[in-house]
């Protein structure tokens, strides 16, 4: 019985410690790091043509995957971001930049968001200053309305002899 316990604890000790991580040796140089940290920083910045809303970086698409070689192989032969970018932008066309140039029609991607928040505030002020002209009003004609005395005494004499016109 201590014969079994024991047995099966080297074993389960065995199959645990040979499945730490820790303990293969796939460590990656510190280059392909660096490497592979640019070329993840580069593909975020590229639309996926098949996924259209994510960037290569997140894309699980199989095309994604060979941008990012593609990437990866442009870097290692010594070209910069912009030169990777323009690669891209020349085979998909300008809209494969995740974020656009601010010229042209792009333009307007840029200051259309501002433009409306400045139309929504502008129209929310409008539309306070209306409901306080509005109240204001209204509290002015409740105030021109309060009877006088001898209003209140001639309603009160038309209840008592109940006559109301």
């Amino acid at each position: 019985m201590n014969r079994r316990i024991a047995l099966s604890a080297v074993v389960f000790a065995a199959m645990w410690f040979g499945s730490i991580p820790g303990n293969a040796q796939t460590t990656a140089p510190p280059d392909s790091v660096a490497l592979e940290a640019r070329v993840r920083e580069i593909a975020a910045t590229i639309r996926c043509p098949v996924c259209l809303n994510l960037s290569i970086a997140d894309s699980p698409s199989e095309l994604a995957r060979d941008m990012r070689d593609v990437i990866r192989e442009h870097l290692k032969r010594g070209e910069t971001e912009a030169q990777v970018k323009a690669f891209f932008e020349a085979r998909y066309g300008e809209w494969v930049d995740m974020k656009p140039k601010a010229h042209g029609f792009n333009l307007l991607v840029w200051l259309l968001p501002g433009v409306l928040v400045l139309a929504g505030g502008g129209l929310i002020v409008l539309l306070v200053r209306r409901w306080i002209g509005n109240s204001a009003a209204t509290a002015t004609a409740a105030s021109a309305g309060t009877p006088s005395d001898e209003d209140r005494h001639r309603v009160q004499d038309e209840l008592a002899r109940g006559e109301l016109d």
